[in-house]
């Protein structure tokens, strides 16, 4: 029981990890075009 929590915890962790990620990615893209819209 005990180690199937951990795994379980641990994959939700990842799957947090890589989401913010992403929004980092998104938030960067929009700054460029942000940036681009400007000049």
């Amino acid at each position: 029981m005990k180690k199937d929590t951990l795994h379980f915890l641990r994959a939700l962790d990842e799957e947090i990890n890589e989401q913010r990620r992403a929004q980092r990615k998104n938030i960067k893209n929009k700054n460029k075009e942000k940036n681009k819209a400007k000049r």
